[in-house]
């Protein structure tokens, strides 16, 4: 039977509607989990200033990473990925090549140590899918010695997953003493302003194999983009 007769067949039983709407949904479920090149999973600190997107636009002018795409999602820590069902099915499916994991759940007051046990089986599994596990370890508070606190936290989880940790907050650290203890907070002293989200994607970026760079925010100068990349340098 040809594909008309199949569809005259569908016609005359009235199936056809229904049949056709199944298709397109399979069709456009298909779409919706394909795998991205670089997946971000984080809280309001990749949220803040929509780091992704501003890696996605840095990566932009390279080659290797034309047409890259781009998916993120939002959590309050990374021990909590597992209650959307989408990210769960988006890491169930594999095929992404690069995850960058921003989120680990951290004592404030630096007394407390919370299990990681969530975040680190999210690694693993990105990581047996054949994806790229990188963690973003955050800048400090304001007023606040706690990079290396921070970083440790993370250290521990990519040891434990096999991921990388991406050292944003000693570039944070080695910018602001370049330029004489520049304020990259906003005022609640914890969340970034744009100049603090444009570091944080700068050296995802640089981690993430970028060169050329180009894309840089109306504001920012370069006076600013040089001390970041030099900090990145740096720490090589």
């Amino acid at each position: 039977m040809n594909a008309y007769d199949w569809d005259r067949v569908l016609a005359l039983s009235g199936l056809r509607g229904l049949v056709w709407g199944m298709l397109f949904a399979l069709t456009l479920s298909l779409a919706v989990v394909a795998a991205p090149d670089i997946l971000f999973v984080g809280n309001s600190h990749t949220a803040s200033g929509d780091v992704p997107s501003m890696v996605r636009q840095l990566l932009n002018g390279e080659k290797q990473f034309e047409n890259v795409r781009v998916a993120s999602y939002a959590v309050s820590h990374l021990n909590q990925w597992g209650g959307s069902r989408e990210l769960v099915d988006l890491v169930r499916a594999g095929g992404i090549k690069c995850a960058v994991l921003q989120g680990a759940e951290i004592s404030s007051s630096h007394k407390y140590t919370y299990s990681q046990a969530e975040g680190i089986d999210l690694a693993k599994k990105l990581r047996a899918g054949g994806t790229q596990v990188l963690f973003v370890s955050e800048w400090p508070r304001r007023g606040c010695d706690e990079t290396a606190y921070i970083e440790a936290v993370y250290l521990e989880m990519a040891k434990e997953s096999g991921g990388t940790v991406i050292p944003v907050g000693q570039v944070w650290d080695a910018v602001r003493k370049r330029l004489g203890g520049i304020d990259l907070w906003q005022s609640d002293g914890n969340h970034a302003t744009l100049m603090g989200s444009y570091l944080s994607a700068r050296t995802i970026a640089w981690h993430l194999g970028g060169r050329r760079l180009d894309y840089v925010p109306e504001g920012i100068g370069q006076e600013y983009v040089s001390a970041v990349d030099a900090a990145v340098r740096d720490l090589k």
